[in-house]
């Protein structure tokens, strides 16, 4: 009985921690220098082709969540290059396996990479006279939203984000509290093995998340004139879905569309209403019906 009152003041004291850290958290100025050095992110950014012989009918930008293994995203590039769609493939920094990278990571080197990789699509977009489009998940969804918001540039023609960050649950804040302590934590990943790049995770990496949050908490005209889909769950582990919904609630003219997500037939064990990215996780049944949404959407069953 001590120990489980020691245990409940110690998770006290860490989530008065996590809300003294969220009031004094400052979102510093990340806005893209327009003369930035894309070079590291060009080498973890890789192209898929059409397969078909007809010419691509839109270029993708696609980026992985929090953790996630970039080639977890194998399913919705092939759906995507089988409507003739070239995409590229951003792997964030620290995301290629590389842990001392993620242990430096910050919002400004996650912007950096979101924008040589919008850059590059936009690039290719514009010599295939083609749409750009952008497809996020989590992490990579908020990194989006960030960065036009940064850059008040739409462009993007259209723009799925699937369990977007851009709304965290309150308590995941309490994980803030960490920073209080006198030294460098590594915290445990609670992600399926088979989907996780790193066993754990750096401060730095979660103190980049929050920031990037931060930043969104205001959504900008430019990013609410973007045609959006988002996808997400309403037990959803880490993003508030119902906070979701009153953004667009309070934003009527926006071109945002909420799409509830339910991947209760995943057999990925643990499971996390998160972990929503492909037909394992998503569960066959559901996975069918987010394709089609998707190229519904895009525009591409017409294609």
């Amino acid at each position: 009985m001590y120990a489980a009152t020691i245990i409940r003041a110690a998770l006290f004291m860490l989530l008065l921690w996590g809300f003294v850290a969220a009031t004094s958290f400052a979102v510093t100025n990340a806005t893209p220098d327009e003369h930035v050095d894309c070079a590291g992110t060009q080498k973890r950014l890789d192209e898929f082709q059409v397969r078909q012989a007809a010419p691509a009918q839109a270029v993708a930008v696609v980026a992985h969540g929090f953790n996630l293994k970039p080639d977890k995203l194998a399913a919705l590039i092939e759906s995507l290059n089988q409507q003739n769609v070239r995409v590229l493939r951003l792997t964030l920094t620290g995301h290629d396996g590389d842990y001392a990278q993620m242990q430096q990571v910050t919002r400004a080197v996650w912007l950096r990479d979101m924008e040589c990789a919008t850059r590059a699509g936009a690039s290719k977009s514009q010599e295939l006279h083609v749409p750009l489009y952008f497809v996020g998940v989590s992490l990579g969804a908020l990194l989006n939203v960030d960065y036009i918001n940064q850059s008040a540039v739409p462009y993007y023609d259209k723009r799925v984000l699937l369990v977007p960050a851009i709304r965290l649950n309150w308590y995941t804040h309490a994980l803030r509290g960490l920073n209080a302590l006198p030294f460098d934590v590594d915290v445990p990943s609670r992600s399926p093995v088979d989907y996780r790049v790193h066993d754990h995770l750096p401060m730095a990496a979660y103190n980049a998340v929050f920031a990037s949050a931060a930043a969104v908490s205001d959504v900008s005209a430019v990013n609410l004139a973007i045609p959006t889909l988002i996808f997400a769950a309403a037990d959803d582990e880490l993003v508030d879905y119902q906070a979701i919904a009153r953004l667009i609630e309070e934003h009527p003219q926006s071109k945002w569309t909420l799409q509830p997500l339910d991947n209760v037939d995943s057999d990925v064990v643990p499971h996390y209403a998160h972990n929503a990215v492909d037909p394992k996780s998503m569960g066959p049944s559901l996975w069918s019906k987010f394709s089609v949404e998707l190229a519904s959407f895009l525009g591409l069953s017409d294609r």
